[in-house]
């Protein structure tokens, strides 16, 4: 059976993540373009969630 790990348990920081997954930041502005176009705006709840999420990443050692 497959083992379920909170993606937080396993990846501890942004540069963990670079590493560990082979990950390159880009500027190319049509990087998964379809993510961008025609998307509903998040809720409050959905907002504060993401801030939660990224200063965890931030300040992860």
């Amino acid at each position: 059976m497959a083992k379920i790990v909170a993606a937080t348990d396993a990846i501890q920081s942004l540069t963990e993540a670079e590493t560990r997954l082979g990950l390159r930041r880009t500027a190319d502005e049509n990087f998964f373009l379809e993510w961008q176009n025609n998307l509903p705006p998040l809720s409050t709840a959905e907002q504060e969630a993401l801030k939660v999420v990224w200063r965890r990443l931030l300040l992860a050692p």
